[in-house]
């Protein structure tokens, strides 16, 4: 049996009252299609948390962030595949909206969109994203 563990960084990115959110597009995971997310993707080896973190809202979002601070609990998830077993370890930053008008530049990202803060509970969120969500409320406010 393969085992892999995968550290993933997210941003949660509010701008005028609203966050933004991404919407996966992974058909061949039904768990996790279609399910809003903060955006993120996978840690680079050499790279710092917060590169990856800048990184990946460019690449899939086209947004330029800058991160400010770490959520105060990281969230973990196994995934078994048959054969595969696969540990996801997730960081989420609370970002500085830069620039960039969002859009999806991925076939991963189905959609994009700038959510009021107090409509999140609205959204469909995989486990780790609303263990995310619950923690807002812990996040220093400038």
């Amino acid at each position: 049996m393969q085992q892999q563990q995968i550290l993933v960084v997210l941003g949660y990115v509010e701008h005028d009252g609203k966050v933004l959110l991404s919407q996966r597009n992974e058909p061949t995971n039904p768990a996790v299609h279609l399910v809003w997310e903060f955006p993120g993707g996978t840690n680079h080896f050499g790279e710092t948390l917060e590169q990856t973190c800048v990184r990946e809202l460019k690449e899939e979002l086209g947004v330029d962030v800058e991160p400010l601070e770490l959520f105060p609990r990281p969230v973990s998830h196994t995934w078994d595949f048959g054969e595969r077993h696969v540990q996801i370890h997730l960081v989420c930053f609370r970002c500085r909206y830069v620039g960039g008008e969002p859009t999806c530049l991925e076939e991963e990202i189905n959609d994009v969109r700038w959510v009021p803060k107090a409509e999140l509970s609205k959204y469909n969120f995989f486990e780790t994203g609303r263990k995310f969500v619950e923690q807002i409320g812990m996040l220093n406010v400038e």
